[in-house]
């Protein structure tokens, strides 16, 4: 039978209850818990039409929260035409291929991209105004992208791992190809240096010096010295937890006492409710709903998706009118736009190929309009901002955990910049990262509150990642696999059609990065089938992957034929074209009936 409730109870003895109402096909319709109900509607091929949110009494009165309804439209081919919520519409247009050429802002601003060949990104434009260009090497890597008056160049080892980037004026380009430039005269300059595991050992970086990276046997992060500043040794106990030293005990049921100078207290549901002079709030479907610091209170409404849609600021003796105020503007599940009071619109534009990495940022209309280019690391964590005229304009030193230390620009202007790890928004009112399902402390490298999937997601509820310079975690649900899990991919599972992918890359070895496949601990093979509309589905295990050589990293992946986030979605690196064709075949019968299969052509 289908699951109809869960019911938690706490360390105190408290019980939170949510009630869960299915359909026939078993397609989830209502869940209910104390402070809200939300309801889904569904379309003829099983697609989402719409979310809708309904907070009790108690909701609203305890937490503030408000009604709400995401809506979605479709073309007769299953392609995601529009988006609907409360703080406006995103509408789509897309070529043969599905990916999408017009994107209407809520503003009424056109997003334009074009493409080449299976879908390879060539140019972004905003309202006609081109924001970036992109050359890529004959394996269809970016080699080039152009940001205002500079140009970022990258280059690739024998292994096809990113070994150099160079920003600098676009008339200095390099005389070949993946030539590396002199750091003389670049704006921005990393050099990477990759240790026999795979991992990061050194980066060389022309504004923060050299930073040498060290780990243990598991992969995990335990040393980052540099030349700025202080050297960083990490500890941990065997669940995992970030530890102050080297000799404190284990954590109790993983609920961190502190970090440093800042002391922890927790709910009974493990939700973090007190950090240095602040009080956190949650709701039942544990969502931060309210912090409260000294003489401020902040408070954070979600849509019906639970995605972040406003926060703000009030005096706590002042009445009821906001000091501050941000909303946010959703594309799927990544940050599209944000509306800063007294500030105005500012709107996040990504790589096509990490789709978590911010390229750019556009604030104003008209003559006021400016562009804001960021430069970013191997993991797609912003490093440096730029103006269009290749000035710089904000420049952090980002510890190993995502915090950062210090604003090195010295361009004696406050430059807005919040984005952190790949999916995490820096809150300056609390100093946490929101993290679209959970906040993340950077201080100690860990979430605030447990993982909503459970044990899924691994025995530590509140971890992060063990190494953050090679792992992500953009949605906030942390996912382990086991070897045994299974990994599927859709389509005959030739070794021409692994090479030849969209989004494929090819090393001087034949190493393939970037394969899109679907993975998820535990997950039968009718669960990672349903996005394919192949007959065929090709499946291989976590263990034979990596015994041939090759990585899984589960990443969320924002789906190209519909816009939506596929939440099963894994990149297998490191095979031979030739190594996935064994791995994948022989091919078998897709379980899924073809009316319920989902929009997604290819991989």
């Amino acid at each position: 039978g289908y699951l109809t409730a869960i019911q938690t109870t706490g360390t105190q003895g408290g019980v939170r209850r949510e009630t869960q109402q299915r359909d026939a096909l078993g397609r989830l319709l209502r869940t209910e818990n104390e402070h809200g109900q939300r309801t889904f509607s569904y379309n003829r091929l099983d697609q989402i039409t719409a979310v809708t949110l309904t907070p009790t009494e108690a909701g609203q009165q305890q937490h503030r929260m408000q009604a709400d309804t995401v809506r979605f439209e479709y073309d007769r081919s299953g392609w995601l035409t529009a988006e609907h919520a409360g703080n406006g519409s995103i509408r789509y247009q897309r070529d043969a291929l599905g990916n999408p050429t017009d994107i209407t802002l809520p503003d009424g601003q056109h997003l334009t991209h074009l493409y080449y060949g299976s879908g390879h990104l060539l140019q972004t434009a905003l309202d006609g105004l081109t924001v970036s260009e992109y050359e890529r090497d004959s394996l269809h890597r970016q080699i080039m992208r152009t940001q205002g008056q500079l140009a970022t160049y990258s280059g690739y080892d024998d292994d096809g791992l990113l070994s150099w980037q160079r920003s600098l004026a676009s008339g200095s380009a390099p005389v070949l190809p993946g030539q590396r430039p002199a750091r003389q005269g670049c704006v921005t300059s990393r050099d990477y240096y990759w240790n026999n595991h795979g991992e990061v050992g050194t980066i060389d970086d022309g504004l923060r010096g050299s930073v040498v990276y060290s780990y243990d046997r598991s992969g995990y992060l335990t040393g980052r010295s540099g030349q700025m500043y202080d050297h960083d040794r990490y500890y941990y106990d065997k669940a995992g937890n970030l530890l102050d030293n080297e000799g404190q005990g284990a954590v109790m049921n993983n609920r961190l006492p502190g970090c440093g100078r800042d002391r922890y207290g927790y709910n009974e549901w493990g939700e973090l409710t007190t950090r240095r002079d602040q009080q956190l709030e949650w709701n039942a479907q544990g969502q931060l709903t309210r912090v409260i610091s000294g003489n401020t209170e902040t408070h954070y409404g979600y849509d019906a998706l639970g995605r972040r849609t406003r926060k703000a600021t009030y005096g706590r003796h002042t009445g009821h009118t906001a000091r501050s105020r941000t909303d946010f503007v959703w594309e799927g599940f990544r940050l599209l736009q944000e509306n800063v009071q007294q500030q105005g619109w500012r709107t996040y534009l990504y790589d096509a190929e990490q789709p978590y990495t911010p390229v750019a940022s556009v604030t104003g209309r008209g003559e006021s309009r400016q562009v804001w280019y960021y430069h970013t690391d191997v993991t797609g964590t912003p490093q440096e901002v730029t103006a269009a005229d290749g000035t710089l304009v904000w420049a952090g030193y980002i510890r190993g955990f995502g915090e950062n230390a210090a604003d090195i620009s010295n361009s004696g202007a406050y430059f807005h910049q919040p984005l952190r790890l790949p999916g995490q928004y820096f809150d300056d009112e609390t100093g946490l990262h929101y993290n679209l399902f959970r906040y993340y402390a950077p201080e100690c490298g860990r979430f605030v509150s447990q993982d909503p999937i459970g044990l899924a997601g691994g025995i530590n509820l509140y971890s992060y990642a063990p190494n953050p310079i090679k792992w992500m975690d953009p949605l906030g649900l942390h996912d382990i696999l086991a070897d045994t899990d299974i990994v599927c991919r859709g389509g005959a599972c030739s070794a021409d059609s692994f090479k030849n992918g969209s989004g494929v890359a090819a090393d001087a070895n034949g190493k393939l990065s970037g394969i899109s496949t679907q993975a998820k601990p535990n997950a039968g093979l009718e669960t990672l089938s349903q996005p394919f509309k192949h007959n065929q589905i090709g499946v291989a295990t976590v263990a034979d992957i990596e015994k041939a050589g090759g990585t899984i990293t589960l990443d969320g992946k924002l789906n190209s034929s519909n816009g939506s986030m596929m939440m099963n979605h894994a990149t297998v690196d490191g095979l031979t074209a030739e190594q996935a064709e064994k791995l994948f075949r022989p091919t078998q019968p897709n379980p899924v009936p073809v009316e319920q299969r989902g929009p997604k052509r290819g991989c």
